[in-house]
């Protein structure tokens, strides 16, 4: 972890994605660090979440999206060859564990998930580059459906996307 020189604070590096938590607390994926910061907003701190020195499990390798799950876990999107999926951070102890890849769930395999978000019902949703398209996660069982693509849905195609939010 990079820290100031005043402070033992990790200092951002590639802030790649935002999400905030219940408590609002916001949470940074940085992708230089390969970690989660959090950032309380009224004060400004900043603790390491998880990272390779913080929790236990795969080490983020490509880092891309961060959203808060209803029961509070963290969901990464991580494009890495070891993880290539999506990981759930536990915010409490940092701890990291695969929730979908090649190897845990089913469907269509996860080739460059960027951005990932919530549906209200708890289930996710990861934009993929590699598939040009949008693939739920079902986070219990890790199990994959495409929900857009260009075989599925109509109207204009995609083309590299890279972010998605999900309208309440």
């Amino acid at each position: 972890v990079i820290s100031s020189s005043s402070s033992n604070r990790p200092c951002l590096g590639e802030p790649v994605a935002i999400a905030v938590q219940s408590d609002a607390n916001l949470l940074v994926l940085d992708a230089s660090l390969n970690a989660v910061i959090q950032i309380n907003p009224q004060t400004g701190a900043r603790e390491t979440i998880s990272s390779a020195d913080t929790g236990s499990g795969p080490n983020f390798q490509g880092p891309s999206g961060i959203a808060v799950m209803s029961n509070g876990q963290i969901a990464v999107s991580d494009a890495g060859m070891s993880v290539k999926g999506v990981l759930q951070v536990d915010p409490s102890s940092g701890d990291r564990t695969i929730i979908s890849n090649a190897n845990v769930g089913s469907g269509p395999e996860l080739q460059v998930p960027s951005s990932i978000a919530v549906e209200s019902e708890g289930t996710l949703v990861v934009v993929d580059d590699g598939v040009n398209g949008i693939i739920r996660v079902d986070p219990t069982n890790g199990n994959r459906t495409i929900v857009s693509d260009d075989n599925t849905g109509n109207g204009p195609s995609f083309k590299s996307p890279l972010n998605i939010a999900v309208d309440t």
